[in-house]
C-alpha cells in the first residue's frame, strides 16, 4: 500500500509547484470562460491544468522567414469575445505592409496533467463526448500524462500576399461572421464540457 501513497504524494507536490508558478501567457491569467472548468479540475486530486485558452480570433502578420516561429508573429487584432469587423478592417489598413496577414480562429484548448492513465482516459472520454473530438492523451518519457482537450473548430485564412490585400472588405466581414459563429459554438461546447467534467469528478469522489 506504500507505493500508491508515494505516487500520490509526488503528484501533489508536482501539482502544487506547477500551480504556484507565474502565468507566462500573453494575457497573464486564465480566461474567464475557462476558469470554472480549470477550478474544478484543480480542486480534484487527480488533475491539474497546465495551460488554457478559452478561444480567440486573431489577425496577425508574419514574414516568410518567421512562418514557423511564434515569436516572429505580430498580433494586430485579438479578442476572446466575438470580433468587430470594422475594428479588424481598421487594423488591416493600419498594418505594416511588409508582413503577410492571416486571420485565424483558435477554439478552446486546455492541457491537463493527470495522476494516472485511468484518470486521463476518463477525462479524455468526457472531453470527446462533450464535443471536443480532437482531444488526445500523451505520455512523456518520465511518465508525465497530459490530456489535451481540443475541438475541430479552427479556421485560418490568408488575407494578404506580397503586401497586397487578397480580400475585399465584404469578404473580410463574411470571414468575421464565420469566426464569430465558431466562437459562439465554442462557448456552448465549453459549457457542456464544464458540466460534464464537474459530474465526472463528483462520481470519482
Amino acid at each position: 500500500m506504500a507505493a500508491p501513497s508515494t505516487a500520490d504524494h509526488k503528484f501533489q507536490k508536482i501539482k502544487l509547484d506547477s500551480l504556484s508558478k507565474k502565468d507566462l501567457s500573453r494575457k497573464g491569467s486564465t480566461d474567464e470562460r475557462a476558469q470554472t472548468i480549470s477550478g474544478a479540475l484543480n480542486d480534484c486530486r487527480s488533475y491539474f491544468t497546465t495551460s488554457s485558452c478559452s478561444g480567440r480570433i486573431v489577425l496577425f502578420s508574419f514574414s516568410e522567414s518567421h512562418r514557423q516561429k511564434k515569436k516572429g508573429c505580430v498580433w494586430l487584432y485579438v479578442t476572446h469575445e466575438t470580433a468587430d469587423h470594422s475594428e479588424l478592417i481598421g487594423a488591416i489598413r493600419n498594418r505594416d505592409k511588409e508582413g503577410e496577414l492571416v486571420l485565424k480562429y483558435e477554439p478552446f484548448i486546455l492541457h491537463v496533467q493527470c495522476q494516472c492513465l485511468d484518470d486521463a482516459q476518463v477525462l479524455h472520454a468526457t472531453s470527446v463526448n462533450s464535443g471536443f473530438k480532437n482531444s488526445g492523451i500523451t505520455v512523456g518519457k518520465k511518465g508525465k500524462i497530459i490530456v489535451a482537450i481540443r475541438s475541430t473548430l479552427q479556421m485560418e485564412v490568408p488575407i494578404s500576399q506580397g503586401g497586397a490585400i487578397l480580400a475585399t472588405d465584404e469578404f473580410i466581414q463574411f470571414l468575421v461572421e464565420k469566426a464569430n459563429e465558431k466562437q459562439q459554438q465554442n462557448w456552448c461546447n465549453i459549457e457542456r464540457l464544464t458540466q460534464n467534467t464537474v459530474e465526472m469528478i463528483k462520481k470519482k469522489t
